[in-house]
């Protein structure tokens, strides 16, 4: 039986539990796709790389990878055997489930004309949809549409398809429209519509909700969403584990490649850190960092 290191971290009266571990990659389950540009450069760097440094984030019990769906393909395409994971419950409340919301930005472009175009293509791909204003959605989080923020304009879109068919049709019919007149398409988080909409910001495609079920559920069938889908957040982060890639790539059992880990993490400090560390990014959740002891010995 593997056995994964477990770490329990105490943070605002609560504890959180999390293991880290060395799976093989096609025992776990995609629920997305990638973005190509974005896997082909992090193929290109991983060829040069010795580590893995930080594990990417496995739902447990379904095997289905919450964060780091880059990684396992680029993983996948590379025939790496082996992948670092941090396994969590993701039915756990700790756990939150949001969406990347998709946005048009570019050159200033008359938003009569967006309003018009994306009438005439929601028309065009078989959507049912009505013509609103923005302030009459009561949740306009939760309600699929597109926004034009600018003349107060929102497509309500009704469908009855599965979440995985309907994200799919909206991703693609947006992108489509928002090519056509020139403009081009970006993510930002769901929770951004909270907040007062950046000028740049042109139209918005507010995506379905989903749930954790759906989420399990889709990538169980073999089902994917289209690339940055769901946002998942994590309430702590291990990074720098550093799983050497000569590792990952061995032939060896899981069992052996997760004894020698075990060796590995031996000589290593877990140091918490509080959310709003920047590094490549601001972390709003917990880090747990892992440095080897000896860099901390004064002689």
């Amino acid at each position: 039986m593997v056995s994964f290191i477990s770490f329990a971290l105490r943070s605002l009266n609560r504890v959180i539990n999390f293991q880290v571990g060395i799976e093989e990659v096609d025992c776990l389950k995609p629920h997305e796709e990638a973005i190509e540009d974005s896997l082909k450069r992090l193929i290109k760097t991983l060829k040069k790389c010795r580590f893995q440094k930080h594990p990417i984030i496995v739902d447990r019990d379904s095997k289905v990878i919450l964060d780091g769906m880059h990684r396992w393909y680029a993983f996948k395409q590379l025939n790496i055997k082996h992948i670092g994971v941090c396994y969590v419950k993701y039915f756990d409340e700790s756990i939150g489930l949001g969406r990347w919301l998709r946005v048009a930005k570019g050159t200033r472009i008359s938003p009569g004309k967006i309003v018009e175009v994306f009438r005439l293509n929601l028309k065009r791909k078989g959507f049912d949809f009505s013509e609103t204003r923005i302030q009459n959605i009561m949740d306009v989080k939760d309600i699929p549409s597109i926004l034009v923020p600018e003349i107060n304009v929102a497509f309500i879109i009704y469908n009855n398809e599965d979440k995985v068919s309907l994200f799919r049709k909206i991703h693609e019919m947006f992108k489509e429209t928002v090519e056509s007149i020139n403009l081009k398409m970006d993510f930002i988080p769901d929770i951004s519509l909270s907040s007062k909409i950046e000028k740049e910001i042109l139209a918005i495609a507010v995506m379905p909700k989903v749930s954790k079920s759906d989420v399990v559920h889709a990538a169980g069938r073999g089902l994917l969403f289209p690339p940055k889908s769901t946002r998942h957040e994590i309430p702590a982060r291990p990074m720098m584990v550093n799983f050497p890639i000569n590792l990952l790539k061995s032939s060896g059992t899981k069992d052996k490649v997760n004894a020698y880990l075990r060796a590995l993490m031996r000589n290593r400090n877990a140091i918490h850190i509080s959310p709003g560390l920047e590094m490549d990014r601001k972390y709003a959740e917990d880090l747990v960092l892992f440095w080897e002891s000896r860099w901390f010995t004064v002689e």
